[in-house]
């Protein structure tokens, strides 16, 4: 959790750099802290294999910006800054990080 919490603080930090504005992160589709299901729909269906350990996160295609307005997410930036965290990125559609225990 805390390498994810710094994702998206250094992430909006350097965008806020970079772009003079500040760009916030989504985080979906994240694993309880000790593993299990979030059973949001009450059909105990399992969409998200992964998430079932306590460290898978999905991050959204697009971030907020400041006074509500959306944009792509920086992927490039995005990357490197879970490479520097030690997050691994999982082929996938979605934007998938493991974090290592």
């Amino acid at each position: 959790m805390t390498k994810i919490s710094s994702l998206a603080e250094d992430y909006s930090l350097v965008t806020l750099l970079l772009n003079r504005r500040i760009e916030s992160l989504g985080v979906n589709d994240m694993s309880l802290v000790n593993g299990g299901l979030f059973d949001i729909d009450a059909d105990w269906d399992t969409p998200h294999n992964l998430h079932r350990s306590g460290t898978s996160v999905d991050i959204d295609r697009s971030v907020e910006l400041t006074g509500g307005q959306v944009a792509p997410t920086n992927l490039l930036l995005l990357n490197l800054l879970a490479r520097v965290l030690g997050l691994t990125k999982v082929p996938e559609a979605t934007i998938h990080y493991e974090a290592s225990n």
